[in-house]
């Protein structure tokens, strides 16, 4: 019985384990930069007057990532777009090949130049770009080079962040299910889990930052939701209801959506405390719109 046990036990341990190159691909990627013809007009194009190009592009990038999980599931941020399904290296070619679990986005090659522990290095055609970057980002600063160009190759660097249950990793699919497109019309009950999905979403990151003294962006995924220490509001929907309408079925429920939220955020009352830092009052405030919303519930 013990043997058998023991047995079952490294079945465990070894189901899902990566080897050769594979291996040594797994792990979590941070996007630090691009090169591309003419980068240096996408550069000007992103960057402040007195801002160092480099700082520039890292946060442009700031947020993207890939993660390789060994068990050979990914998730990838990139130009505010969610994919999460599973990947395979192809050794003797070096591409890294991305298979979309939902199907909204053909399968994905990108050829891996460069692969060490602490840097990744790949390239991606304006094609592959094409299946990546939402048709609504092109008229946005930036974004609009990854249309006109043929050519890009992606710099990546080593993210040591660790999170032991997926309830607690922002990339992973379960707290991304805000923003996975559903393939059939949804249930007001349906929309009203979506919004609250997409404020736990913010709460995760805003508990993140103050776990890891980090930074706080909320620019690498699509949001209508501003915050400040006086309290929360919400863009103008017609600057906001593109990226928005692409979290759910249609620009109908997007709209219903965008309506929960700003009703939530009427009827939730907030009093900022200026014994709080910047974040503890962005968790409380996202504490009191996550209750309402939950009241408010059918």
């Amino acid at each position: 019985m013990k043997k058998a046990i023991c047995f079952l036990l490294l079945c465990v341990v070894f189901t899902g384990c990566l080897t050769g190159k594979q291996a040594g691909l797994a792990g979590r990627w941070d996007f630090k930069g691009v090169d591309m013809p003419d980068v240096a007009s996408f550069i000007d194009s992103i960057k402040g007057s007195d801002e160092d190009p480099k700082e520039a592009m890292e946060s442009f990038f700031r947020g993207n990532a890939l993660i390789l999980r060994n068990n050979s599931t990914y998730d990838l941020v990139i130009c505010k777009k969610y994919l999460h399904g599973t990947w395979k290296l192809d050794d003797n070619n070096s591409i890294l090949q991305l298979t979309d679990e939902a199907g909204y986005v053909p399968p994905i090659a990108l050829k891996v130049n460069k692969n060490d522990p602490l840097r990744l290095v790949f390239t991606a055609d304006n094609e592959t770009m094409a299946k990546l970057v939402p048709p609504f980002q092109y008229g946005t600063t930036g974004y609009s080079y990854f249309k006109t160009k043929r050519r890009f190759t992606f710099f990546l660097s080593t993210n040591d962040d660790s999170y032991w249950q997926d309830k607690d990793d922002p990339y992973s699919k379960l707290n991304n299910q805000w923003r996975i497109k559903p393939s059939t019309a949804e249930t007001n009950e349906q929309i009203t889990l979506r919004v609250k999905r997409h404020l736990q979403f913010c709460r995760l990151l805003v508990k993140d930052a103050i776990e890891k003294q980090g930074l706080l962006s909320f620019n690498w995924f699509t949001t209508p939701l501003v915050l400040s220490t006086s309290g929360c509001g919400l863009r103008e929907y017609k600057y906001a209801k593109d990226e928005w309408a692409a979290n759910f079925y249609d620009s109908a429920q997007a709209l219903q959506g965008f309506r929960q939220l700003a009703k939530t955020i009427h009827r939730t009352t907030y009093q900022p405390d200026e014994t709080r830092s910047r974040f503890s009052n962005y968790a409380f405030m996202l504490d009191g719109l996550i209750e309402q919303v939950e009241k408010e519930q059918p």
